[in-house]
């Protein structure tokens, strides 16, 4: 067997476990390779391919791609690029990150200012102040809570509408031979199987002292 043959079954037997066909690591979800040799081959082929600075015509240093994906120009070049562009958009009355309408007195699109929000939620994180638990970036619609805490506050600060809120579910459940205590099908009474036993319990547990 030539030294060829056995790399290659060598590289099968890895992929088979899960590791990685270079060493014995275990490779990264969904790749044939783990992340320190991933490193390695990332930094082969950043020598190989040079990138020119399209402002300035200089080589982009190794350091400034291996913070920037995607880099093609140097950090003080894009900045001096950026600035120009807004500058120019500002001028004509467009919005400062692409080239449609602004939103009226604000200097962005709608379209822009939602994934401005979209990234502050996820670099800044919320905690509900009432479960002390992350509020999720879909769950964050303006809101500085999660819904259901929301409600609790809301049934604390006002009982009387809360208490004429839960009146009208539980007609509105009635009407439709439901469960007035949930969405399940009426067992007895206005009751499903499962709160109809609960009602049971409580009554024989007061029944009994």
């Amino acid at each position: 067997m030539t030294q060829l043959e056995q790399n290659k079954r060598y590289q099968k037997r890895h992929k088979r476990l899960g590791l990685c066909a270079w060493c014995s690591r275990k490779a990264q979800k969904g790749r044939t390779f783990c992340s320190v040799c991933l490193g390695k081959m990332r930094e082969r082929w950043m020598k190989r391919h040079p990138i020119i600075c399209g402002e300035c015509g200089k080589i982009v240093t190794l350091k400034e791609r291996r913070e920037r994906d995607g880099i093609r120009f140097h950090r003080a070049c894009a900045e001096k690029r950026a600035k120009g562009y807004q500058e120019r958009h500002r001028k004509l009355g467009l919005c400062l990150q692409c080239s449609r309408k602004p939103k009226a007195g604000l200097l962005y699109c709608q379209v822009c200012l939602a994934r401005m929000r979209e990234r502050q939620m996820v670099q800044r994180p919320l905690f509900c102040p009432e479960c002390k638990k992350l509020i999720q970036p879909e769950e964050r619609n303006g809101r500085k809570f999660h819904k259901l805490c929301a409600e609790k506050r809301q049934s604390r600060r006002y009982p009387q509408i809360h208490r004429s809120a839960a009146i009208a579910y539980q007609e509105r459940h009635r009407k439709m031979g439901l469960c007035t205590n949930c969405p399940r099908k009426v067992f007895k009474g206005s009751l499903c199987r499962k709160h109809y036993k609960m009602a049971q319990e409580r009554y024989y547990e007061r029944a009994a002292g």
